[in-house]
């Protein structure tokens, strides 16, 4: 009867004994990337299927039941993209209720982004001060500019966490937006910050959160002509960096794995991209063996459709922000075709940002997915913001005739895509010709027709600052050597053009049957 007892005593101490152990070799991570400031789609867009924070907020908050010591984490460009967050960051940052929204479902670590520093001096004013958002490899005046990394105790663990931004800053923001920011090569960050975090705090687990695409081509011609490094460096740098135990690559847009399954490695290190604008949450379990730290399979969640989460969301926004998003031009959209008001909205876009002595401009195309919701209605900044899909800022550039015949062609690309632009003002009829000499596989062959005389730069052309940099398809390579000696014309293509449009402007004739002038 005795022996029996001692049994029976023991066995709930082995089994305290041992929970501990097992929790302290398995992490949960949730995991999102590339917010742009999406809480909700559901007032701009109620007839699409829903994106945004509080469409991911119940997954969040279930997991969190579940495994209540989980990391949420996410891979940057967070406080910057939708409409909400850009009147927040404008008008109310004190009371932003996206980042409010952050704090609240408790973000562990977020790394910091490209457009974020786009939101400065806001950005680093009002939400870059505390240890929420990292970046290694961001300095001024010799020191970080925010937290490099921070420790997280979770189940008896010393769990650290990493941040880097993609180098590539120069490429996409202008001086004053930097404010003297000095984002050095992510690859040597590192090196050097992951062999001090491993000396110094000895942790038993480094996640790093790269806010940088795994594409090492994709911007690296425009970056050399910048003398910079490329922007998209994660791959290289979890080729060569030793010592992380798992990383979140953002920046890209990309979804990896695509689909629920085994998590993708880098070299030794397993890395996952967790897609952008909130439309979806990834879940990964990582566990100890083998004295190294290896990951379940990734599980993806959607956002949830709910009619209760769109009317809360709805009534939460305030008075200024509906003012402000459904401002009213004196314009009233007639059309029925996207294509002509598209036509008539890049010709408009044109005039609005002309400046004196320009030969043409090759700006962003107006793209028009769909009416809903402005048909046979007065165009308002919400439209805007919906046609005008990259609101950068455009610059002055000199081109040859050859640069514009090749930015004018349907694709650079052994693919034809849609990305490259079309001429328009004085240029339209000096460039007629090149048009026309197009082969059935997309490659010019005008270019043996060509003169000297076409290769020397004398067209001044207004750019978006989006193509200007080598984005939506315009290859870097047209706007050298004369990239350096861009010019700032104005600050916001939107901007430009809807105060350009409250003055009813006469339009060209190509808006005739798609915009009506409201008196």
């Amino acid at each position: 009867m005795k022996r029996f007892v001692i049994i029976f005593f023991c066995f709930p101490f082995l089994s305290f004994s041992a929970s501990p152990k097992l929790l302290a070799e398995e992490v949960n991570l949730l995991i999102t990337s590339d917010l742009h400031g999406w809480l909700s789609s559901s007032y701009l867009y109620p007839n699409r299927k829903p994106k945004g924070l509080l469409h991911l907020e119940p997954h969040i908050l279930a997991l969190r039941q579940k495994y209540p010591d989980l990391l949420l984490l996410d891979g940057g460009d967070t406080m910057q993209g939708s409409a909400l967050v850009t009147y927040a960051n404008r008008f109310t940052p004190k009371t932003n209720p996206f980042f409010n929204k952050l704090t609240k479902l408790g973000y562990d670590a977020i790394a910091v982004g490209n457009h974020d520093i786009e939101e400065n001096p806001t950005f680093e004013k009002f939400y870059g001060t505390g240890d929420l958002f990292l970046s290694a490899n961001l300095y001024r005046d010799g020191k970080n500019a925010f937290k490099p990394y921070k420790i997280i105790y979770k189940q008896g663990l010393k769990i650290a966490i990493l941040g880097l931004t993609t180098a590539g800053l120069p490429l996409w923001l202008p001086p004053e937006k930097r404010q003297g920011l000095k984002a050095k090569d992510m690859v040597s960050q590192a090196k050097l910050w992951v062999a001090q975090i491993r000396t110094l705090e000895k942790p038993d687990l480094l996640i790093a959160l790269l806010h940088s695409g795994t594409n090492p081509f994709r911007g690296q011609v425009a970056a050399k002509s910048k003398g910079i490094t490329p922007p998209n460096q994660a791959y290289k740098l979890l080729q060569v960096t030793k010592g992380i135990d798992f990383a979140v690559s953002g920046h890209d847009h990309r979804r990896i794995p695509y689909k629920n399954g085994p998590v993708s490695f880098i070299g030794s290190t397993p890395f996952v991209s967790a897609g952008h604008h909130a439309t979806g949450l990834l879940h990964v379990t990582l566990f100890k063996e083998n004295n190294h730290w290896k990951p379940k399979k990734a599980t993806w969640f959607d956002p949830v459709t709910s009619t209760k989460i769109n009317s809360k969301y709805q009534k939460s926004l305030s008075f200024g922000y509906k003012q402000w998003i459904n401002q009213p031009l004196p314009f009233l959209l007639i059309s029925k075709d996207k294509k002509l008001l598209a036509e008539c909205l890049n010709q408009t876009l044109s005039l609005a940002t002309k400046p004196k002595n320009l030969d043409g401009t090759l700006l962003p195309q107006v793209n028009i997915k769909s009416f809903s919701g402005f048909q046979k209605k007065r165009l308002t900044r919400q439209a805007f913001r919906e046609f005008l899909g990259y609101d950068n800022s455009y610059f002055a550039i000199i081109l040859s005739r050859r640069q514009l015949q090749l930015a004018s062609q349907t694709s650079l690309s052994k693919q034809p895509r849609g990305y490259n632009q079309k001429l328009y003002l004085k240029l339209e009829k000096n460039v007629a010709w090149a048009k026309s000499n197009t082969l059935q596989s997309n490659v010019f062959q005008s270019q043996i027709f060509l003169q000297a005389e076409d290769f020397a730069p004398k067209y001044k052309v207004l750019v978006g600052g989006y193509h200007l940099s080598g984005g939506g398809g315009v290859s870097g390579r047209l706007f050298f050597p004369d990239f350096k000696a861009a010019k700032k014309i104005g600050t916001s293509l939107q901007s430009a053009l809807i105060s350009w449009m409250k003055q009813k402007p006469a339009l060209p004739k190509a808006c005739d049957g798609q915009l009506q002038v409201i008196n």
